[in-house]
């Protein structure tokens, strides 16, 4: 099944991050706040918090490349980022 279709020039993957409970506080969201900034794009971002996934507004996504899945993952852990 397939729910959308792109050209391949025009497709930018999103981000899936998920936020371990033991991660869930204000010192999390401010590095992923620094992270927002440092790395804003156009490439969707999807948080997992408490259990559901919600679609963060524009001014959260952020651009594609491996700086950025690196700087996501020293703040949540590797398993905790994906890119699809």
């Amino acid at each position: 099944l397939v729910d959308d279709i792109w050209e391949l020039a025009d497709y930018q993957p999103e981000y899936f991050v998920k936020i371990p409970a033991e991660k869930d506080g204000q010192a999390t969201y401010d590095a992923l706040g620094a992270i927002f900034k440092e790395f804003h794009g156009t490439h969707v971002v999807y948080l997992q918090m408490k259990g559901r996934w919600r679609k963060t507004t524009a001014s959260h996504w952020l651009q594609g490349g491996a700086d950025v899945r690196k700087a996501l993952a020293a703040v949540l852990g590797d398993d905790a980022v994906h890119v699809r």
